[in-house]
């Protein structure tokens, strides 16, 4: 966390002159009274000590101001400025406005309109999106099976800086509606609380719906049934991530023939999208997808799908869904309290955390495999265009 002291007001750059004209004279008298010259007698009256006093908290003012860096972000008040993850020197070349003169640059690599296009919209996001709900869909193989598609209310706050200059924590709340066998568990992580942890109940059926737990986010409890932990969900992670996986990509030489397509007039949920598609065409080492999706809303400019799809196992066979993360019915800076990402909030069902055992957790869920084409006209878009109660 870096601290800033705004000083490029009228105001702040008095003080800076004033405590320059101070530091002068104070070292001045310093250095007579180095050299053994007796100050006047007037400079040690109760008035003359107050008013030496004032100058030095005056001095110590603008010495802050002028020791500490000055940053103005889109809050000019804010005494803070937040960590940005994607402000690495390799990331430049998406801050810069595309090649004039064609659509793609001859000299560009093919993946980067699409970079800079994602990237655009994460600092839109980091700028203007504070908190948001709605409900997550997501399904991953695990161990080379697909899990059945999980459903859930999520709730979740941006990291940012309030009006009172103090940091606001990111946090995810997420509460299952399906599969049964996990439907009513609760989660919820809050960055810098809890020594790290978040707090989940095991949900499903039975006596020990409410179970309540506390479990590193990272930890094996926690993934090992999930690709990526608790701290990288949400739209804004989403994106990130897809920036930073195809930033490596685009340094690789193996991803040099990388094919990328913009398509106009796909639908999730009813909702128009743009969808871009990324294609690597030979499996190659380093490379983690041969498709992947990503579905870009078009009136909220925010990703609300992504699916990746592995080679298929044999020529001729469709690529095998690796993973798929669909948002639906999104509310953007609804105004989340602090209350909705409080452990102790009586809306929720967390009890007192107990230290179980990891047979206690339950088994992993997961059907046969599944093939989806890689065509934009598939099946996909129309099964991906579905409500819950549909599916």
């Amino acid at each position: 966390m870096k601290l800033h002291f705004l000083c490029q007001d009228s105001v702040s750059n008095a003080l800076l002159r004033s405590g320059a004209a101070i530091i002068t004279k104070e070292a001045s008298l310093v250095h007579n009274l180095g050299h053994g010259m007796r100050p006047p007698a007037s400079r040690f009256t109760p008035m003359s000590i107050l008013r030496t006093k004032t100058r030095y908290i005056f001095l110590m003012l603008a010495a802050m101001c002028a020791s500490v860096s000055i940053a103005w972000g889109e809050n000019p008040n804010s005494l803070f400025e937040l960590p940005d993850p994607l402000k690495d020197a390799k990331y430049d070349i998406l801050r810069r406005p595309q090649s004039t003169g064609s659509s793609v640059a001859t000299d560009e690599h093919p993946m980067l309109p699409a970079l800079r296009y994602a990237y655009q919209r994460y600092e839109r996001m980091q700028r203007e999106i504070h908190d948001y709900s709605g409900k997550l869909i997501m399904r991953e193989r695990i161990r080379g099976r697909l899990k059945k598609r999980e459903y859930m209310e999520i709730r979740v706050r941006h990291r940012s800086v309030s009006a009172e200059n103090e940091i606001v924590p990111f946090g995810v709340y997420l509460h299952y509606l399906a599969p049964s066998k996990i439907q009513g568990r609760e989660i919820l992580f809050v960055e810098g609380e809890n020594d790290g942890r978040f707090i989940a109940t095991r949900g499903g059926k039975g006596p020990l719906r409410d179970l309540t737990m506390w479990l590193e986010p990272d930890g094996h409890r926690a993934m090992r049934s999930n690709h990526y932990p608790l701290t990288d969900v949400g739209i804004s992670n989403l994106a990130r991530r897809l920036i930073e996986i195809g930033t490596l990509e685009m340094q690789s030489e193996a991803a040099k023939d990388a094919k990328v397509r913009f398509t106009k007039g796909a639908k999730i949920n009813k909702r128009p999208c743009v969808m871009i598609q990324v294609t690597h065409p030979e499996r190659r080492e380093g490379l983690l997808y041969h498709v992947a999706r990503i579905f870009v809303d078009e009136e909220t400019q925010v990703p609300i799908r992504y699916a990746s799809y592995s080679w298929p196992p044999k020529a001729g066979d469709p690529p095998l869904l690796m993973e798929e993360y669909t948002y639906v019915d999104l509310k953007l800076n609804v105004g989340l309290k602090s209350s909705e990402f409080d452990h102790t909030n009586s809306k929720y069902r967390f009890r007192e955390p107990k230290s179980i055992d990891e047979t206690d957790v339950p088994a992993l869920d997961a059907t046969e495999d599944e093939a989806i084409v890689s065509s934009p006209q598939s099946n996909e878009v129309a099964r991906s265009d579905a409500t819950l109660s549909e599916e």
